[in-house]
């Protein structure tokens, strides 16, 4: 990596939410990864998994914060650090997870896909 990590921040909202998910679905893990996806190039894709259906667990830097244990690859570091992970209420019936990167400079008209500049030298080949 060519520069030092700083790491990600999850807002007191995003764990309360995070920490629900976790109960109901009994899921030990939050996975976050970057696909290639949508117009703009990027998409963020969250999941939630057991420890066991994770094959390699030194591929991912892993991001503890009151008993809720994110995994983000490594490869992806670059892309991730200085990120916060927040929730976003609409009402009562839908709230989601949204990424606040710095690094993002371009979203697609739906703020589904991003793109960032200079992906290349962030991005491993």
């Amino acid at each position: 990596m060519k520069n030092k990590w700083t790491g990600i921040t999850i807002t007191k909202l995003a764990i309360q939410y995070i920490k629900s998910i976790i109960k109901n679905y009994d899921i030990q893990i939050i996975k976050i990864d970057i696909k290639k996806s949508g117009c703009a190039g990027f998409r963020y894709d969250f999941s939630l998994i057991n420890y066991y259906d994770i094959k390699n667990h030194q591929k991912y830097y892993i991001y503890e914060k009151e008993k809720i244990r994110v995994y983000i690859p490594i490869k992806y570091m670059p892309i991730f650090d200085k990120t916060e992970i927040d929730l976003i209420i609409q009402n009562d019936m839908n709230k989601s997870i949204k990424f606040n990167n710095p690094k993002i400079k371009e979203f697609c008209g739906c703020g589904d896909s991003f793109y960032i500049k200079n992906t290349i030298d962030i991005l491993p080949t």
